[in-house]
């Protein structure tokens, strides 16, 4: 199982909240599955949804995957039975223990441990801009923690949690603190955290007890969730999107116009030579070969200019690079290089992209959101959807 999932459904079981019961009154009807409304307040009180009907679309594509899942019996296959298992004896555990007043004896040397966190999620794939984000506020928090010892009244979350279901990087970034002292920012599989631990009990869980209409109705909306995420990513890993390199060319040809550019842009390089000698040669060499020959071009130059010059190749768009700026566009100034005085360029400038390889990155995303909308318009006309609106007004 992918090391990241497994640390978001741990996630997930440790921190979320006990959603307020609000009745069974069906909502709506994704096929032939019924979905309550007090399930769908769950799911959109765990979104980032601002509205119900921003919400009701994702909600009803991730259903809709799950249901499809359980059609193709993903239900049935071994490790989805195992971690389904797993999972629910997890919840089970940990369900509303954060203040264990009565205990008894449960696995024989079990330790659990009342844990408090601040938690800043972060994808696997987040981008350097959103990570350097993530770690600026996690800083700025530890730096107002640092020497306090944590109480009630700080920020984050408690809970109680047998040890060894801890994340490796929890298990080490714990192991170095005493009691009540707050770790520094640490990274997991899911994001950024600040830790410490409140209290230990050894060979003792939370007493059971009964619950309450409103608690058991939370604990199965927890279970559901996870068989959902799990069908989901069953789903994915037995039908795994793909795409080539041809697919990425036909849809950027279909929407040129999209990706059309604000700013001029200029391909080519810049290079920063000791002297005017080497700049020489390295114009001549390269005025014989396409652009993306060039590197191949200078190695022939090696070893006599091999220590003769910097540089610097891409796609350059004003204002993104000093040289180019004040070379090509004839706005901005540089101070030469020391060691490299003599500087020059080499290259084209662009209007607009030459092929989808230019913007490759967003052709790429915007071909996923459209495969994802194709993959839900197929679901949609596979399953009916029936949506009781009277109730939906009323969602919380």
């Amino acid at each position: 199982m992918p090391r990241g999932l497994l640390g978001i459904l741990i996630f997930l079981l440790v921190s979320v909240s006990v959603a307020r019961a609000q009745g069974d009154i069906v909502l709506l009807r994704i096929g032939n599955m019924q979905v309550c409304k007090s399930e769908f307040e769950y799911y959109f009180s765990r979104s980032d949804c601002s509205t119900t009907e921003e919400f009701l679309e994702k909600f009803i594509a991730h259903k809709s995957r799950a249901l499809y899942a359980r059609e193709l019996c993903l239900d049935t296959f071994p490790d989805f039975v195992a971690q389904k298992a797993y999972y629910l004896q997890v919840l089970d555990g940990l369900h509303v223990k954060k203040n264990p007043v009565g205990l008894h004896s449960s696995t024989e040397g079990e330790e659990w441990m009342e844990l408090w966190h601040i938690t800043c999620p972060l994808e696997q794939r987040a981008s350097l801009t959103d990570e350097s984000r993530a770690k600026a506020y996690m800083d700025s928090i530890s730096s107002v923690l640092t020497g306090h010892i944590v109480s009630e009244g700080n920020i984050g979350e408690t809970f109680w949690i047998p040890r060894h279901y801890l994340l490796p990087e929890w298990e080490k970034a714990l192991a170095g603190l005493s009691q009540g002292e707050i770790s520094k920012p640490f990274y997991s599989p899911i994001g950024l955290h600040i830790v410490c631990w409140k209290d230990k009990r050894s060979g003792v869980k939370p007493l059971d007890k009964d619950f309450g209409s409103e608690e058991v109705q939370a604990f199965n909306h927890r279970a559901q969730e996870i068989e959902d995420a799990l069908l989901v990513m069953a789903l994915s890993m037995n039908q795994p999107v793909s795409y080539s390199e041809k697919d990425l060319e036909e849809f950027y040809i279909s929407h040129r116009m999209d990706y059309q550019w604000d700013y001029p842009h200029y391909r080519g390089a810049v290079f920063h030579c000791k002297n005017k000698k080497a700049a020489k040669a390295i114009k001549k060499q390269l005025k014989r070969y396409e652009h993306h020959l060039w590197d191949e071009a200078l190695n022939q130059l090696a070893p006599v200019y091999a220590d003769s010059y910097r540089m610097e190749s891409g796609l350059f768009q004003i204002g993104k690079n000093k040289y180019v700026d004040k070379l090509i566009f004839k706005c901005g100034s540089f101070e030469p290089l020391s060691e490299y005085p003599c500087t020059f360029v080499m290259g084209k400038k662009l209007k607009g992209p030459e092929s989808y390889k230019d913007v490759r990155g967003k052709v790429e995303k915007d071909y996923l959101i459209y495969l994802e909308k194709q993959w839900n318009d197929a679901l949609k006309h596979k399953y009916k959807v029936e949506i009781n609106e009277e109730v939906l007004k009323t969602v919380n």
